[in-house]
């Protein structure tokens, strides 16, 4: 070698020297990362000097003039990757921000530098014992500043003293939980498969704060618009997959939940076997329960069988579940012998149920438009109430979706065998709206009121929940120790025939008058919005605020997939009580059969 190779000095134990020269900088990497690559494929002990001379294509004595041994060279190797890491490190924890930002620009510089240096890091995770003496401690010295800034940050995160002078026990095992997830990326990590180390970090800090934040027994994953990602996923075997990933990742075991059901409304293949077929796929081996079919009101009822189950002491830890997809839905033929030349009956149990009552015999939107004529609510009523719901939406998509990343599970891969056909990080099938384009909508039906534009559309989804009885355990395992959410009281009605959009007050007064409280006390409400019609409906007779309804969106905007509706409403509903400070809450929703169902939470911040 015709310059200098080293960052430091031949035969020291320094760390680097300032000032070199770009040329002697390049060679350095040059140096560096062929003896990266070779100890990362080979093994420290495994590698020889020779090999990396022959590497190099440099002469034995010339690379000895240098390091005076492997050692020296592994130290070289180390001290500056670590150096160069918490520099970069240091100054991105010093740019201004939230805890949570802060978490996540660490998270994400870390897998920047494991992009541009996957040898050297790995050299650094495996081989940090085969150095000795003083440069074993320089290099240690290193490892724990990072430690150490990594560790406040997420203390501060958890709201632990900025003055303490020592990080708590738990901010330091969360701070070595998220070193062992990025030191072993190098394990897996194949950009052709898994794409950037931005999109990773994203996925990852997701799972950290999940760790750190929590997001408790609330697990629903996104929406998607029928016939999209979700389209080919069996309902139930994909839920169950979905819930034993939220299980895990919350660190609640599965010998910790004794009791369940399941709440799926479009039959599906294999759904006969229902609940013990998705307590089975899901890991809960132990466990059978009800299938609960209630049309849109299906979560309520999986939320009050949960209740009765934990007051009755059937059980102490209760997951509700619901799944559906709307796409690809099943048609059905019923033999009828006496039928003309014995030709059967046929039934698309999707369309069909939303085109035709049987006992009220009419359509759906045919009741959206009988309650919009009795009650005086006109097009622009239904259009100005849309339009704030679709700004509402754009709240929770706000910060890189802060509000679905407090409970969303995200993001979720969709697969045919072992590939990967699509990777879903949010709800599929939103549209953008503005007033313009609500106004050049026709009537779906002549002479109405209701567009496209104005109602829900079909999607595909899971979400699901856990009830806890005693409150000390649900503490434990929900988000944060100092938030109680407490399920108060349920409420259902029934309405005449073909005014489905006006249960859904009677049975929020049934719920309200159980839990003791005025609508005036309510902090926020969530509510189904098959259509418009619905809220300004609630809105007025109930005398609630449009703009404290449904403060991050609702169905109206990320679809319905029949039996998770609610469900995620609910979630979504808890989630935002508890940014408001607390308070009573209330969710009411209609159901097939011009009923509904509603449900009232207390939300406590300590």
């Amino acid at each position: 070698m015709s310059a200098r190779a080293t960052p430091g000095r031949p035969r020291s134990t320094t760390g680097p020297r300032r000032g070199r020269r770009p040329a002697t900088e390049q060679k350095s990497d040059t140096v560096f990362a062929a003896a990266a690559a070779l100890i990362a494929e080979k093994g420290f002990g495994a590698t020889s000097m020779r090999d990396v001379s022959s590497a190099l294509n440099v002469s034995l004595a010339g690379l000895y003039h240098y390091f005076e041994s492997k050692e020296e060279l592994l130290y070289q190797i180390q001290y500056r990757t670590f150096e160069s890491l918490l520099l970069a490190q240091q100054e991105i924890a010093s740019r201004p921000g939230t805890p949570e930002e802060r978490l996540r620009r660490l998270v994400i510089g870390h897998l920047e530098f494991f992009a541009r240096h996957p040898n050297e890091l790995k050299v650094c995770t495996y081989e940090l014992e085969s150095l000795s003496g003083e440069r074993y401690k320089r290099t240690e010295a290193l490892r724990r500043q990072y430690y150490r800034l990594m560790a406040h940050v997420l203390a501060e995160l958890m709201g632990e003293p900025a003055d303490a002078k020592q990080e708590s026990r738990a901010s330091r095992h969360k701070a070595l939980y998220v070193f062992g997830m990025l030191n072993w990326i190098f394990m897996w990590y194949d950009p052709a498969r898994h794409g950037g180390v931005e999109q990773i970090g994203e996925e990852m800090i997701d799972l950290v704060l999940n760790g750190v934040k929590g997001t408790g027994g609330r697990m629903p994953a996104p929406f998607c618009a029928w016939q999209g990602s979700f389209a080919t996923q069996p309902p139930i075997p994909f839920a169950a997959e979905l819930a034993a990933r939220a299980l895990a990742e919350r660190a609640i075991a599965a010998s910790d939940i004794d009791g369940m059901c399941l709440g799926t409304t479009v039959p599906s293949k294999g759904s006969f076997y229902g609940a013990p077929w998705f307590a089975g796929l899901s890991g809960l081996c132990h466990l059978s329960g009800p299938t609960v079919h209630q049309a849109c009101a299906t979560s309520v009822r999986c939320l009050v069988e949960g209740a009765e189950e934990l007051e009755s002491d059937g059980a102490t830890v209760y997951l509700a579940a619901t799944a559906d997809r709307t796409s690809n839905g099943p048609h059905v033929f019923y033999p009828n012998p006496s039928g003309a030349g014995g030709t059967g009956d046929s039934e698309n149990l999707v369309l069909d149920s939303f085109g035709h009552d049987p006992y009220a015999r009419n359509s759906m939107i045919q009741t959206a438009e009988n309650v919009a004529r009795e009650a005086g609510i006109d097009r622009a009523a239904q259009e100005e109430i849309t339009l704030l719901r679709c700004a509402q939406y754009q709240n929770a998509l706000a910060d890189d979706s802060a509000f679905l990343r407090r409970y969303m599970i995200r993001p979720v891969e969709v697969r045919r065998g072992k590939k990967v056909e699509a990777t879903v990080t949010g709800d599929e099938g939103v549209h953008p709206t503005n007033a313009a384009g609500l106004a050049a909508l026709r009537p779906v039906l002549e002479g109405g009121t209701v567009t496209f534009g104005t109602q829900t559309h079909p999607a595909d989804g899971s979400a699901a929940m856990l009830l806890v009885g005693d409150r000390d355990q649900a503490r434990t395992m929900g988000r944060d120790e100092h938030v109680d959410v407490q399920l108060l009281a349920y409420g259902q009605a029934r309405v005449k025939k073909g005014f489905l959009p006006m249960a859904t007050v009677p049975a929020a007064r049934v719920a309200l008058e159980r839990a003791g409280i005025q609508a005036s006390e309510l902090t926020s409400t969530t509510t189904h919005v098959p259509f418009a019609v619905n809220d300004v409906y609630i809105s007025r007779e109930l005398s609630l605020d449009p703009e404290r309804m449904n403060r991050h969106g609702c169905s109206l905007v990320w679809g319905h997939p029949q039996a998770p509706t609610g469900m995620r409403a609910i979630i979504e509903l808890i989630e935002d009580l508890v940014l408001q400070g607390g308070g009573y809450g209330l969710f009411t929703g209609c159901a097939a059969g011009d009923s509904a169902a509603a449900a009232v939470v207390q939300v406590s911040v300590r």
